[in-house]
């Protein structure tokens, strides 16, 4: 039974007495060329099962004299073990992970949550929210980075690539972009135009602040380096 969603055609006679048919179903499969591979690979099983076969390879290398075929055995061992235990998922967005350093800092403050609340201790309060103020900083700094160096990636040709990374910054609910209104009251309505121009705009949003030597923003530095040194010390 062909489904009533789905179409299909029969072909002239090509010389015998079968047609062609071509069905065209209505089920629609997921390109996996337009998917990102993210691959898993479970490590804790790894350096278990690498204590659970030690005496045995200790065992090999012990009663071998070829040092090179015990090396390139041990070798493919290793590299069949890790693909073993390594699945593959596909997902549709690519979303990097977070840099080392900052992975580290957030189980730091997952542990000295742990603390204050189980202890209540004025030290622990103070580190979780130095903790909590250094992660944002580097998430920001991290995200920015990300961003510029996203930026430098586009090209006048790639409109939809842009305006699908750029899209999240809009509310749902507004009306789409017609044009920009420039200062000196010309409209630019071509998508690749409107893409150059948020591409500038957002390079300069995300890009370092300049340092200026007013003696005000000066002292408020000095004096908020002297508070987090203090708190650390502390």
């Amino acid at each position: 039974m062909i489904p009533s969603t789905s179409s299909y055609s029969v072909l002239p006679c090509i010389g015998n007495d079968h047609f062609p048919i071509i069905w065209t179903p209505a089920a629609k499969l997921q390109k996996r060329d337009c998917l990102y591979p993210v691959k898993r690979t479970y490590w804790t099983l790894v350096k278990l099962f690498l204590t659970f076969t030690f005496s045995y390879w200790n065992n090999q290398h012990s009663k071998t004299d070829d040092s090179l075929q015990f090396f390139s055995s041990y070798e493919r061992f290793l590299s069949l073990l890790v693909f073993r235990l390594t699945y593959v998922y596909f997902c549709k967005a690519y979303k990097p992970s977070l840099p080392p350093h900052i992975i580290k800092l957030i189980h730091q403050k997952k542990t000295l949550l742990r603390l204050v609340r189980k202890t209540k201790h004025p030290f622990f309060i103070t580190q979780l929210r130095t903790y909590s103020t250094i992660i944002r900083k580097e998430i920001f700094a991290h995200k920015r980075l990300s961003w510029r160096e996203y930026c430098t990636t586009l090209n006048e040709g790639d409109v939809k690539q842009f305006w699908k990374k750029a899209r999240r910054h809009f509310s749902e609910t507004n009306p789409p972009l017609n044009g920009f209104l420039l200062s000196d009251g010309n409209v630019i309505s071509s998508p690749n135009e409107m893409c150059e121009i948020s591409r500038s705009f957002y390079e300069e949003q995300f890009s370092k602040h300049l340092k200026t030597s007013c003696p005000i923003e000066v002292e408020a530095e000095y004096i908020d380096k002297q508070l987090e040194n203090e708190i650390k010390q502390s």
